[in-house]
């Protein structure tokens, strides 16, 4: 991340949920078209009416999932200083279970590993399930050996399903202390960045997180 969503995180004490049609994927949250047609397939005997309504509401559900993206790797990522890191980068380390118990709310969320599957091959219908398809991507992904967490919110108002009063984000309360075990700043960032990202965790009250910096390009580091 960058200094101003790190700044973001650390004064609102929450993870940001994007809502998954905000990504630039468009196929974020969808299911494949060849599960869609075995959908089809299966409600054959309904009426065309119903087996269409159906076939929307999936297409609208990416409006009802909302996430937060963590990269799953035993090292450190080049590529992913690079798109995301840039000289004055930064990234937190943490774990599924530091995710899990850093949270301070009531709302209910998930979390799990995305798959990264064919879309052009059949699904099987086994795996059907309304919040598989926030957890599926295309194979031209799978470098981002992605970690979600997820929360779900159909929008009713007075019991009936209105699309247009979708939410934009939500914000999940976390107890950063709890969250970070270590902030990484960018392999090309100078070093004496460290001390001001240790003065500005220390006014949060978060002393006991480690900054580092990334050894990535360091000679004699493989």
């Amino acid at each position: 991340m960058d200094l101003e969503r790190l700044l973001a995180l650390l004064r609102s004490s929450s993870l940001y949920l994007c809502r998954l049609d905000h990504l630039r994927d468009p196929w974020e949250g969808l299911w494949p078209t060849t599960v869609l047609g075995s959908i089809r397939s299966e409600l054959g005997g309904c009426a065309p009416g119903s087996v269409d309504n159906i076939l929307k509401f999936f297409n609208k559900m990416p409006k009802a999932f909302f996430v937060s993206c963590w990269h799953d790797n035993p090292f450190e990522s080049a590529a992913f200083w690079d798109q995301y890191g840039n000289s004055r980068g930064f990234a937190i380390k943490s774990t599924i279970g530091r995710l899990k118990n850093s949270s301070r709310s009531e709302m209910q969320f998930f979390i799990g590993r995305v798959q990264y599957i064919d879309y052009g091959s059949p699904e099987p219908m086994s795996t059907f399930n309304t919040l598989r398809p926030a957890f599926l991507k295309r194979k031209s992904f799978e470098h981002e050996r992605e970690v979600r967490v997820l929360h779900w919110e159909l929008p009713f108002i007075e019991k009936q399903l209105d699309w247009s009063i979708a939410k934009e984000r939500y914000d999940l309360p976390v107890e950063l202390d709890a969250l970070m075990e270590s902030v990484y700043i960018s392999p090309v960032s100078p070093t004496w960045l460290l001390d001001p990202i240790r003065e500005l965790l220390r006014r949060f009250d978060l002393s006991n997180v480690q900054v580092l910096r990334s050894e990535l390009y360091d000679r004699g580091v493989e």
